[in-house]
């Protein structure tokens, strides 16, 4: 999906949206105090990048009336749906046992790339208590 804009120019933007309701809510916030809390360096490159996104001066935006850009917070909607039909039927089965195994990986340094092979690895030399064929009388797989 592409939005037309990185992740840090989001970030940079929004972060001047809501610098932006500082000075028009109160006339005693300094635009040294606000340009700190966003991260900015000095005031003169928080005044800069201010004025690139709403194109006027943080000093202006206390005025009131005047137009300020908003760049609303991005939410993500997901939709999953089935592409194919599927048939299926319901089977009485008999009793039988289940076992698990947890693992957490993270996707940081792409470490679930490493792990996950792994994990199975370590789970084919275990010696679980089930059997390792196919059943005949279905199609069921058994590791």
């Amino acid at each position: 999906m592409n939005v037309g804009f990185t992740i840090a120019e989001y970030i940079r933007n929004r972060k001047l949206t809501l610098a932006a309701q500082e000075p028009a809510i109160s006339s005693n916030v300094k635009v040294l105090d606000i340009a700190f809390k966003n991260g900015y360096d000095s005031p003169e490159s928080f005044a800069r990048a201010f004025r690139k996104a709403h194109g006027i001066s943080p000093s202006e935006a206390r005025q009131s009336g005047v137009n300020l850009k908003a760049f609303p917070r991005i939410s993500f909607q997901l939709s999953l749906k089935g592409d194919k039909d599927m048939d299926y039927k319901i089977v009485q089965k008999e009793a039988f046992q289940v076992i698990g195994k947890e693992l957490t990986v993270s996707t940081k340094n792409q470490e679930q790339l490493q792990m996950i092979p792994h994990f199975w690895d370590e789970l084919k030399r275990m010696e679980l208590p089930m059997p390792s064929h196919r059943n005949n009388t279905n199609d069921e797989w058994y590791m």
